[in-house]
């Protein structure tokens, strides 16, 4: 799940939010961390911040629009996966909330067929954190990314945020592989290429890559945000750095390691 603490920050500085409600599941590392350091940002800003967390065993979206609308706040933040954002979104739409708020959405939404599951009710009233580069992107990357799919992948297989991430994933990887010596390639080599992978670039990122060999990893804390439109998205907010006192260590680590941004 992509970060909301990213989307909260971009909605703040880009769209007036001073009350910002977040919408996750009570599950680990979504609820209580995602959507509580959502809290935590705003409160830092002097803003207000809530969570409404459903039980991903028996989600209720209804009781959870019901939930949002109350809250007092005047931006919903969508923190859920792509299907159950849209039933979200759909159960909003019936109680005709959408002028209510402001609306902004974690990376899940970022997907070619969201705009068209959504409808036009939804069309340029709701704001994605896209977390890379756009997925129509014409840099050697993504231009590579999408032949890559287009050959090796299924029809059906998602052309998204999370596709765009394990190609880049697979091609640090690859490019710290071909520089061992095939001869002496074992665990251990292995492992210290990985934690040298550093200051990497792509076309599909907003600010270097590296790996190290901190207690957090987190290179990505740069990103994009996008509107929903017709027959897709409409790039809003260039790359910007998160603000955040979470990447506190993070941004420490990557001092001492050489990081440059």
């Amino acid at each position: 799940m992509a970060s909301p603490k990213k989307t909260s920050k971009n909605a703040s500085a880009s769209k007036g939010a001073k009350n910002v409600v977040c919408i996750g599941l009570n599950i680990p590392t979504v609820g209580q961390y995602s959507c509580g350091w959502t809290e935590k940002y705003m409160q830092s800003k002097g803003f207000k911040g809530s969570s409404v967390l459903m039980d991903p065993g028996s989600a209720d979206v209804n009781a959870a629009v019901l939930q949002a609308a109350a809250s007092g706040a005047d931006t919903i933040l969508v923190n859920l996966p792509a299907g159950l954002a849209v039933g979200f979104l759909k159960a909003a739409q019936e109680q005709n909330l959408r002028d209510n708020f402001t609306w902004i959405s974690s990376t899940p939404l970022y997907d070619r067929a969201i705009p068209g599951m959504l409808g036009d009710y939804w069309h340029g009233h709701m704001t994605v954190n896209i977390e890379l580069t756009p997925l129509d992107g014409t840099g050697p990357d993504a231009t590579n990314w999408r032949e890559v799919m287009d050959k090796y992948a299924g029809a059906k297989d998602k052309r998204d945020t999370f596709s765009e991430s394990g190609y880049l994933s697979a091609k640090f990887f690859v490019d710290a592989m071909l520089k061992l010596d095939p001869a002496k390639i074992d665990r251990a080599s292995v492992t210290k290429a990985v934690r040298d992978i550093k200051n990497e670039k792509s076309d599909l990122l907003c600010g270097p890559y590296y790996v190290g060999d901190g207690d957090r990893h987190m290179p990505n804390h740069a990103n994009m945000m996008a509107e929903v439109v017709k027959d897709g998205f409409k790039t809003v907010a260039k790359c910007s750095d998160v603000d955040s006192a979470y990447l506190e260590p993070v941004r420490a680590d990557e001092k001492r390691l050489g990081i440059t941004r």
